[in-house]
Parts: structure tokens; sequence; C-alpha cells
């Protein structure tokens, strides 16, 4: 039985959601008038420090009354709700030059906590402009990371060691790990590390966790090997860092003792996105004095997956019963629109601390390309999603808009598969933000590609290391027994040389010859068929990739991709077809790639994949690509379209944003809407660590453990929408696409109840 929905689709970009009431109307901020600003200001009978608010004024920086409020703070907790674009890294950073220009606090007395060595360095580089701030003193101040911070400490006072600093290092001692485990086909690199970074973030290591599954158990075992070898070559990752330096201050109890006298005002930024670990090394110091002033957001913490917990900042006043609370409320940044749209998705979260933002910035006078409001589009499925958006986007840069003013934002990288295609395919210049590999090369979509290439052509040599990775045999040891035989006697079918092959146990021999029939089966299939036929037949068996109600999130987002590359598939009606799609698509992305542009960060791109360094390779054997692209002129070529996922996009802004996916199922995520939790999700919600006090227990004594693991799982998704929304400055264009791999979805309950008002 199909799936009826409300709201059926729509190939032009509307102000209205598809299937909302005439008589619901756009939700709409409060709009405060800059020039009104000069009515919040500060209290100029204050004589002791009106020289100092004066010259902020005179450097363009005026604040209000609330933040002066949060400036102005001397001793004692304090609660900064710095909504978002209310200017709380100004705030922060004014509080540290009163500080040390007003109230004589000595630059040595004061860390700073960021969460980026990016950040650290901004505010170190603004305090020295402030009034009363020399370059000397703001150099004094520890603006720090909480790794950079428990590095110095580990340096000084524990055992000598090596940090494995270079991500890449890391990422190849993991692969190593995994060949040697065996392990290399069921989980990436990447993703055996973040999880082993999220336990590490909960004060957890891996002896400590209990897995549910044969996949966690094979995970853990990767993770327990991993951290032998570094401890066999004395070697340390960021990971280590903070849990190391707990494991110090217990070895020690002085030294916290000897840091509270020396820091005697603690200031940490962007306090929702805090861990365990990260509470304890902060409370270890900070509570000796109690001098902690915290900022951040309760609605945009966006990182559970980390060990991130909103509830270290919702009850930070239950934590701390003397603590002043200062909500920033006016948000600098966007128009009334988009910050009314942004209070009426939030407001709905139950578990959150009330506020409701205000627009300073007015809307921008109509004119042709400008858009007052969010607008909304219904497309039938991604690829009229994408064709849709890149006229709007194509449409806007003919009105003078810039490419690198626009920004494309979505939950999961198989959201942005369309899209990146046709930007790809078009020659439109954009940049992704993140290591994110070009879809068709995924650690978990290749092998099936790799099957049906050798459908196709047999003796693919790239190709066969998957077949043979699949029969669950060393994917070197079956490569090099293969070259071996080649040598003495050539096959048309070269996989057949396995089932003769010494060493590997029988059951593996004996599949060898009906998956070489299985395969030449493929080439005669529609390639959504042929895809859907190996899942069944082998290969969701052999990643584990699994969507029911007890598969763990990981195993779903395996799921999630290949249902994408079904729906990829189901464009083309031969194998060949989608194969030389493939092909051409990956060259004129290798072409783009290797014009060595740079992200929204100004690092450089570098190969992510492997596949992608050996398409370079053998490019002069092949014709080159002529894309229009590469006819640009070097200026041009500097203004690209940002993507990047909304993860990502916390805490930058862009004049215009486009968000794709926002789709039920999509955005709220279906593993957030299941009426069981995942394992694994439930599991970093619900653990009961000794350094979480009663106030992060359940708030609402009326509901169950499972059911308030269900309530912050989606109340996450819509903060996870909020942030997107957020991130637009002018304009806004909201894509909520019918079909989601085959199945008709309503538009995102989050967008709906927005409009219900």
């Amino acid at each position: 039985m199909k799936k009826s929905i409300s709201s059926p689709a729509a190939t032009s970009w509307t102000s209205r959601p598809q299937g909302t009431h005439a008589e619901y109307k756009q939700p709409l901020s409060t709009c405060i008038s800059p020039d009104s600003l000069g009515t919040l200001s500060h209290d100029t009978t204050n004589d002791e420090d009106r020289w100092f608010f004066e010259a902020l004024e005179n450097l363009g920086l005026s604040l209000h009354h609330a933040q002066q409020e949060a400036v102005r703070h001397h001793e004692g907790p304090l609660l900064c709700l710095a909504g978002a674009g209310s200017g709380k890294t100004s705030v922060l950073t004014a509080r540290a030059a009163y500080l040390m220009a007003v109230s004589s606090v000595p630059p040595e007395s004061l860390w700073l906590v960021t969460f980026t060595n990016k950040a650290a360095a901004e505010i170190r580089d603004r305090l020295g402009r402030l009034p009363g701030i020399t370059p000397s003193m703001a150099r004094r101040v520890q603006a720090r990371t909480f790794h950079s911070f428990a590095l110095r400490l580990l340096q000084a006072y524990a055992p000598p060691f090596t940090l494995l600093a270079e991500e890449r290092s890391r990422y190849g001692f993991m692969k190593r790990v995994l060949r040697e485990l065996g392990l290399q086909e069921q989980f990436e690199a990447e993703t055996a590390l973040a999880s082993l970074s999220a336990l590490k973030s909960r004060a957890e290591l891996p002896e400590d966790w209990q897995p549910k599954s044969p996949l966690e158990r094979d995970l853990r075992r990767a993770m327990l090997r991993f951290e032998e070898q570094k401890q066999e070559r004395n070697l340390k990752d960021f990971d280590d860092l903070l849990l190391d330096t707990i494991k110090l201050f217990e070895a020690k109890p002085e030294l916290p003792v000897k840091l509270a006298r020396r820091f005697q005002f603690v200031m940490v930024d962007e306090f929702q996105d805090s861990t365990p670990v990260q509470i304890a090394l902060l409370e270890a110091i900070a509570n000796a004095h109690r001098n902690l002033a915290v900022f951040g957001d309760d609605d945009q913490t966006i990182y559970t997956f980390n060990g991130a917990n909103h509830r270290y900042i919702t009850t930070f006043q239950e934590r701390y019963p003397d603590a002043i609370r200062v909500t920033l409320d006016l948000n600098f940044r966007s128009t009334p629109a988009i910050v009314g749209l942004g209070n009426a998705i939030i407001k709905h979260n139950q578990d959150r601390l009330s506020k409701t933002m205000q627009a300073v910035k007015p809307a921008p006078a109509s004119s042709a390309g400008t858009s007052q409001q969010p607008y909304y589009l219904r497309p039938n499925d991604a690829e009229e999603e994408a064709m849709l958006m890149i006229e709007k986007i194509q449409e806007l840069k003919q009105q003078g808009h810039a490419y690198q003013d626009m920004a494309v934002l979505y939950r999961s990288q198989s959201v942005s598969r369309a899209m990146i295609e046709q930007l790809t395919m078009e020659g439109i210049p954009y940049e992704q933000l993140g290591r994110e590999p070009l879809f068709y090369d995924h650690g978990l979509v290749k092998p099936v590609i790799d099957h049906l290439r050798l459908s196709l052509q047999p003796r693919d040599k790239e190709a066969l290391g998957s077949a043979v990775a699949c029969l669950y045999i060393s994917r070197e040891q079956g490569l090099r027994y293969i070259q071996q035989q080649e040598k003495e006697r050539a096959k048309k079918y070269p996989l057949v040389h396995l089932a003769s092959c010494q060493g590997i146990a029988s059951f593996q021999q004996e599949a060898v010859k009906p998956r070489i029939r299985y395969i030449k089966k493929l080439a005669s299939m529609k390639p959504a068929l042929a895809v859907q036929d190996m899942r069944r037949e082998f290969y969701d068996k052999f990643t584990q990739a699994a969507s029911h109600a007890d598969s763990s999130a990981y195993q779903d987002a395996s799921a999630e991709l290949l249902e994408e590359l079904e729906s990829s598939a189901k464009r083309f009606d031969t194998v060949e077809a989608f194969i030389k799609h493939i092909d051409e698509l990956a060259a004129r992305y290798d072409a783009q790639q290797a014009t060595g542009s740079t992200n929204a960060r100004g690092s450089r791109t570098e190969p992510y994949a492997p596949q992608q360094q050996a398409r370079q390779e053998t490019k002069a054997k092949s014709a080159p690509v002529d894309t229009p692209y590469h006819a640009r002129d070097a200026e041009e070529a500097d203004d690209k379209l940002t993507l990047m996922t909304i993860h990502r996009a916390k805490g930058l802004e862009f004049k215009t944003v486009f968000l794709l996916g926002i789709t039920e199922e999509l955005l709220p995520h279906r593993t957030s809407l299941r009426k069981k939790p995942p394992a694994d999700k439930k599991a970093a919600l619900t653990e009961d660590r000794s350094d979480r006090s009663a106030a992060m227990a359940v708030t609402d004594a009326s509901r169950s453990q499972e059911e308030d693991v269900k309530l912050q799982l989606v109340e996450e998704e819509r903060r996870l929408l909020y942030v997107g929304v957020t991130r637009a400055k002018n304009q806004l264009y909201i894509s909520s696409p019918v079909v989601v791999h085959g199945d008709k979805q309503e538009i995102s309950r989050f967008i709906k109840e927005a409009w219900q008002q």
C-alpha cells in the first residue's frame, strides 16, 4: 500500500510550504531598530568604567544593556545564554578585557577556553585591540582549547610521550590495525576512530564498553588493538590528552589546586558542546573559586555523537545555584523572517532554556533576486531538487550575487549526492567543507560498483579486490594469489583462481564459482535491481548494513548510503550506462579537485580517497575533460559555492543559505523516529557516570528513560534544523523532496510545526 501525503510535489519556489493552510501566517520575529539600540546602551552614570565602554564605541563596538551586564560580571559563576547571531564572541572578549583593564586582573589569571585553535587565535587578536589592552597583555592570557591546555600540562608534569598529532597518521595507524585484524572491509578507519573518540569523550575506554552485537564486538577489538599499539610505541592522540590529564590530577591532587590559584577567572566559549571529560577537567580547576563564566546556547547543541550533552548548560544554575544568568536575545545576523522561523522551530523543544530571539537587522529592501522571507520548494525527488536548486543559484549569480556568499547545507553525505553530481557535471565551482569522498568512492558504495564493473570487465584489476573481500578472503592474500596464477595461466575470469587457493577455508573456495556466475548475471540486469539483488544476496550480510527496529545507528547509516545508491541507479536502464556515468563524473570531479582549490576555511583541499589518487595517476592515458570550470579566469575561479553538512556549518554564516532534504526521515532522521531508540544512541545518552550530578538525570520524572532518550533524539534533530536556518543572513531557501529512497515522505514536521502558530 502506497503512502499518501498531504503536501504534493511543486516545481516552483513559494513563500509558504506546500500544504500549509492559508490562515497560517509566516513566522516573524520582533524587529529592534538599530537606531533604538542607544536606549539599550550602557549606564553612563558608572564613572569607574565609562571610559572603557566609550572607547569600545569609538572602536565600533556598542554593547547593549544585557551584553554589558555580562561584561561587568566580576566574581562568581555566570551563565551567558547567547542565541544565534547575538555577538557572543564580542562579549566574551570584552569581558576578558574589562577584567584586565577595569578590574586590574593580571592577564596570567585568565583562562579562556575555546573549541578550536582558530577561535583561540581570533580571541587573542581581538583582545589586543580592545581598550586598555596591549598586545603583550593579550599574549599572556591563556586562550586555549581544552586539548592544547591539557597537552601543556602533560608535557610539564607527565612522563615523556610522542603526540600522534597528524590526523593522517592516526588514520593510517587505524587502517593498519583493521588490516591486521581482517576488519578492513567491515569498518572505515574514520568510522572506528570516530567511535573511539565518542567513547573517550564520555570518559570511557574500550575495555569499559559492553558491546551488544557481533559488529560492535569487532569494533571494540579494533579499538583495543589500536590502544595497545599506541602504548607499545609510547604514543598519545588528542583523545588521550584530556583523560590522561584527569588521571594526572588524581595522581597529583596538589596540581589542580595550584592551577586554581593561578587561573582565578575561567571563561568557556561554546559551553553547550562540552563533553563529560571536559566538564571534569574544567570543574577540577574552577570549582575551587567558582569564578566560572560560560557562554553558549543550548539550542545549538548538535554534537551529542561526540559526547556533548545540552543538559550541562540547561542545568548550569542547578549545579551552581548562585550563578547569574544573562540572556543575549538580540540577533544581529539575520532578517526578521529568518529569526522568526528559527524561533518558531526551536520553541517546540521541551528540554531547553526559554528565550525568544529578536532581529536587529531589518529586512532587505525588495529588489530583483532578493527575498524578504524564506522560500520553500517541494521537488519530486533528489534529482529534481538539485536541478531546481542549481537553477535558483544560477539565477542569483546572474543577478550579481557571488557564489562564495551562498552555501548549500544538508544533514548527511548521502543527501548531497545528487547536488554534487549536477554541480560537477555542469562545471559550477564549489567547495566541500570536510574530508568527504565522491559518493561512489565511499567505502560502502565502491564494492557494489566494483561488482557491476566486473560484470562488464571481469579482468578489471582495481575492481577485483572488492570481489575478493566480499568472499571473506583477505584482499591482499587473494589478490597476490590471483596475480601469481595469472602469470602462469591467464583466465577470462581471474577470480576463478581462488577456487583452488591453498590456505583459505573450503567454504571460501566453494563460494568462488557461484559468485562468478552471479557476477555474470548482473550485466543483463537493470542497475537498480542489480544493486538491490546484491544487497539481498550477500552484501548487507557482509557489511551488516540494516534498517530495522533493532539495528544500530551505524548500521542504519550504512543502509541509507546503499539506498541512495539504488536511487541513483534507477536513472539508468543498463549497467553499462550507469558505470559510464560514474566514470565521467569521477573524471570531471578529479579535474576540478586538481585545480588546488581552497575550502571555506582557507586550507588546501587534498584528495580524500586512494581511488581519486589512482584516477589522477592514470589521467594521462585518457583524453582531458573539458568542463566550463576550466574556462573561467583566475578571479572567477576563486568564487565558489560552499557545500557542507549542518554540523560543519555551526559558527559560520552566509548571505544566502539553501537547505537540502528537509523531509521526514531525513531531518528528522529516521533513527530518531523509531519506537525503540537504537542501542548505541541509547547507551550514549543514558550512561550513568559518576561525574554527572543529579541535575543531569531525566528532568521530568513522569518520563521513562526510554521516552527521555526518544525525546532527546528528536529534539537534537530540531536543533540541527535551527542551526541550519540561523546560518542565513539575508536569504533562505528550504527544499523538501517528496520521494526519499523510493518512499513518499511528508515535509519535515519541524517546518510544519513552525507554521502552525
